[in-house]
């Protein structure tokens, strides 16, 4: 550039070089100061040059155009559909339709736009005939034929789109007409390749050379190209294959701190640029590497940004909206109450005893009344304050935009969401892209338009929640660096080039990513090239030319996987165009054997492999494995968590020691633990009122009476209230005969000498362990029934169930194997409960199936010999858990059918085991 400028005996001082991106401004003014000295030149983007330049007094028309704001052209465009009789019909019949329609329409109008905009006026002229041309071209054929053509909406919608974007050229061109009029002494431009897409900015940049040469303006092009020497002297990336997207983020994860140790050993102050090439894998990267980032060991800057609707800040605003739809299910609520920065009555705590009382009993309507039970009041005070919460939006009829705001910034408000949005960096960027009414906010050039399209806008609760959906997800969230000392920067591959990297690493290396072609919308290639337009097939080549010029940086690494959504992939063709250009063929792109220390396969080249990484202090180490566990030991057991243990040590671990719970999905319909509960309370309620002394003598009384409880507490319990009425319903057919087969079955008891003793009694026993310990099990018995005979006294320990009476043969016909009875014939003959003139007291326990068809008791032939065997295994269990010995899974069995924490043992993944044959 130096020598040019000289040539050309021009003030350098009063030059212009344009550059394609604003971070490689401070890397060119660094490098003239470096290489040149004196007087340099002015370097400026298209943006920072228009900024700086004065602008011309025009009407804008604001109001009544396109601005290439996709917020306010979406109302826009949305609006003068809304205008005609057939575009308000689309919109009522098909509401995604008309808003897909509505983006396609922006698409192709902003796509001409911005390519006539990246012209002179001559330029503009041109396109607009050409436009006009294409459009008669196009549209006649179908306008008098016979046969409707399928695709006739789409050509009105595009002709619509194409004469809207005619109607706004004026106003936008006269914004940069300031750029064709400046008059330097010098313009240079630097492009990464010799082909720009029609509409970018390097477009631009090069219009605006081609007007300045016209006018006998010095006007020089740099095109940074690739030249193709031999393979000797061009650097090579690395190539490093992966089976998966984890396995893909892993091995970036490693690269990134790889090419940091190498260049910090180097001494070389220069970043390394992580391309964001692969959104997700990119996420998954970062999160692997958030430890050396807390650490203040790793310093990132993110360039590439992620989707303002994917941030916290985002989902407050969404869910609060979903809450308040009339429709809103219970999962709706829930998810707006657990949400972040909510004020709610009783916090976490409350909104998790709600959640778990609608999931128990299956409650699909958040806003029905609850059945009273423990807690109530705090449960019900949620509800009061989310029904107040939600009232401006629950109540928001058909009114302008605005006002629907307004109401949105109230709920927020009433939330205590608002003050937490304001003080997060993507909370402000919320805020700014839904215009939310700020007290202090500065008007800016599209405030007028605004106004006027949220004053005529008119949307109704469902239409505001779609637009601020739509405008979320079209705006991108870039957070602030943290930190000036930036080890790596996360940025696109277009933002990647030119700039001076210590490394580079490119994940997403495989032809379903990385030279993947695009879309062309409702524009096909021909009708682009018409219009003059970019279409997908061009702007595939511009992107190759800006890959290959970084493949020409020292120490770049690609990474690429074989299988993508369960799809084979390959490796991008342009790897292997790259191999081919500059004349070393690739060769191995198999399956190498990696090293342990750093997996690696080069690629086209003998290079040196890269060290493995030695960042200081970041080592990811595990704390030292103990022989014992007393800080996770249980202090107590139930029926239920023994069992478990039993069963597996892993499910054991997971669901009694670590506290894990599996949430039971709201449904419609009642489960059995729904009946079962209601099975419970009825027997309980019925027994209390009716000693088995003061029984009538008509067992039709204790029929009719276990009805009137039977209902009384379905009552209750909201079995009989909406939907629930419904599912329960086919219940109350039965319940009439499932009065009678109990009654019968309840005389016949009697009359052996039985009495209930009590009922869903809470018992406990301590078992001591040794070194002091002990071991406390629990449980809440069904029913202790009661009888004197001359042998001495008698207790039965009932436990109602209501499930298959073969299973129920099964669990006993080995007793050694039920758990459940034998825990509670230890908790029901604890010494501590029997008065000393009846030391000979016995125990059997059975289990009761309570059904419409009969009655029948399963009894445990062994419980008490079993009890006693079961209390010194717990004991011995408890000691082996404590002193650390290992307890192995028992493989095979039911319950791995049903686990819910499946998947923690490995068992899946196991090698196969061969049957043994007895």
């Amino acid at each position: 550039m130096a020598a040019w400028l000289a040539s050309r005996q021009v003030t350098v001082a009063d030059a212009v070089v344009l550059l394609p991106q604003i971070a490689l401004l401070n890397v060119a003014r660094r490098a003239w100061a470096e290489a040149v000295g004196g007087w340099a030149p002015r370097f400026e983007t298209v943006g920072t040059l228009l900024d700086r330049l004065p602008q011309h007094e025009t009407e804008s028309g604001a109001g009544t155009t396109l601005t290439l704001d996709p917020c306010l052209d979406a109302l826009w465009v949305a609006q003068r559909l809304r205008a005609e009789p057939a575009g308000r019909d689309w919109a009522r019949r098909d509401p995604d339709g008309f808003d897909f329609g509505v983006q396609r329409m922006l698409d192709v109008a902003h796509r001409w736009l911005q390519a006539a905009l990246a012209l002179d006026s001559t330029g503009q002229q041109a396109m607009v005939a050409a436009m006009e041309a294409w459009l008669s071209e196009a549209l006649s054929p179908w306008q008098h034929a016979d046969i409707p053509d399928p695709r006739a909406r789409e050509k009105v919608l595009t002709a619509m789109a194409l004469s809207w974007a005619i109607e706004a050229l004026p106003a936008l061109a006269a914004r940069r007409q300031p750029l064709f009029e400046h008059r330097p002494s010098a313009w240079l431009a630097v492009t990464a390749g010799a082909r720009v897409q029609p509409g970018s900015e390097s477009s631009l940049m090069v219009r605006v050379l081609s007007v300045a040469h016209g006018h006998e303006v010095p006007a020089a092009w740099v095109q940074a190209t690739v030249a193709t020497p031999g393979a000797h002297t061009m650097p090579r990336p690395w190539l490093v294959q992966a089976g998966d997207g984890e396995e893909e983020a892993r091995l970036t994860a490693w690269q990134v701190q790889a090419l940091v140790a190498q260049s910090r050993q180097r001494g070389d102050a220069r970043p390394v640029a992580l391309v964001a090439t692969d959104r997700i894998v990119t996420r998954r990267v970062r999160a692997l590497l958030a430890p050396l980032e807390k650490a203040g060991q790793l310093h990132f800057a993110d360039e590439s940004g992620w989707t303002l609707s994917t941030t916290r800040a985002a989902s407050v605003v969404t869910r609060l909206l979903g809450a308040a739809h009339p429709r809103a299910s219970t999962d709706d609520v829930l998810d707006w109450l657990s949400s972040a920065w909510l004020t709610v009555p009783g916090g976490a705590g409350a909104v998790g005893a709600l959640e778990r009382r609608w999931r128990r009993l299956g409650a699909l309507q958040p806003w029905r009344a609850l059945p009273e039970v423990e807690g109530q009041a705090a449960m019900q005070a949620v509800l009061d304050w989310a029904q107040q919460v939600l009232a401006p939006l629950k109540g928001l009829a058909r009114v302008p935009l605005h006002e629907a705001l307004t109401a949105l910034k109230q709920s927020l408000l009433a939330c205590g969401a608002w003050a937490a949005l304001l003080d997060d960096e993507a909370g402000k960027a919320v805020i700014a892209a839904l215009r939310l009414p700020l007290d202090d906010a500065l008007p800016d050039d599209t405030q007028p338009t605004w106004e006027r399209l949220a004053a005529t806008h008119h949307v109704g609760l469902r239409e505001l929640a779609r637009w601020v959906d739509g405008t979320l997800e079209a705006q991108t969230f870039r957070p602030r660096q943290a930190s000036p000392d930036v080890d790596v920067v996360i940025t696109p591959l277009s933002r990647a080039v030119l700039r001076p990297w210590a490394g580079v690493v490119l994940p997403g290396a495989d032809d379903g990513m990385l030279g993947a072609r695009g879309t062309d919308g409702w524009l096909s290639p021909v009708h682009a090239q018409a219009l003059g337009l970019g279409h997908a097939a061009g702007q595939q080549e511009a992107q190759w030319e800006a890959f290959a010029v970084l493949a020409t940086t020292p120490h770049l690494v690609a990474l690429a996987r074989h299988q993508r959504d369960g799809e084979p992939v390959g490796l991008s063709p342009w790897l292997t165009r790259w191999s081919l250009a500059v004349g070393a063929p690739l060769t191995d792109v198999g399956w190498p054997a990696m090293p342990a220390d750093m997996p690696h396969s080069d690629w086209a080249w003998q290079a040196p492999a890269p060290v493995a990484p030695r960042l200081t202090g970041a080592e990811w180490a595990q704390p030292p494995r103990s022989a014992s566990a007393p800080p996770l030991m249980p202090t107590e057991l139930s029926a239920t968590s023994y069992d478990r243990l039993r069963q597996c040590p892993y499910r054991f671990h997971a669901l009694s020691v670590l506290g894990l719970q599996s949430l039971d999905e709201i449904e419609e319909g009642l489960g059995a633990q729904d009946l079962g509960t209601w099975l419970h309370a009825v027997l309980q309620r019925f027994h209390e009122g009716r000693p088995a002394e003061a029984a009538p003598s008509d067992p039709q009384h204790d029929v009719q009476r276990w009805l009137t409880v039977a209902a009384e507490v379905a009552q209750q319990m909201g079995l009989v209230q909406g939907e629930a009425g419904a599912w329960f319903l086919p219940h109350q057919a039965t319940i009439t005969r499932m009065a009678q087969h109990y009654v019968h079955w309840l005389r016949g008891h009697e009359a052996e000498g039985w009495c209930v003793e009590a009922t869903e009694t809470d018992r406990e026993v301590v078992l001591p362990l040794d070194r002091g310990d002990s071991i406390r099990i629990r449980g809440r018995l069904d029913r202790i029934d009661r009888r004197r005979s001359a042998d001495g006294v008698e207790h039965l320990v009932m436990d109602y169930k209501t499930g298959s009476l073969s299973g129920l043969k099964a669990r006993v016909a080995q007793p050694l194997e039920d758990t459940q009875l034998a825990v509670y014939a230890l908790l029901a003959a604890d010494q501590g409960k029997e008065p000393p003139e009846e030391p000979n007291a016995t125990v059997q326990a059975m289990y009761l199936r309570v059904h419409d068809q009969a009655c029948t008791a399963v009894l445990h032939p062994e419980v008490q010999d079993t009890a006693g065997q079961l209390a010194q295994g717990v004991v011995q269990d408890m000691q082996r858990l404590r002193d650390g010995h290992p307890l192995w899974a028992l493989g095979e069995g039911s319950v791995c059918g049903y686990c819910e924490v499946r998947g923690l043992c490995r068992k899946d993944h196991a090698p196969h085991r061969p049957e043994v044959q007895a």
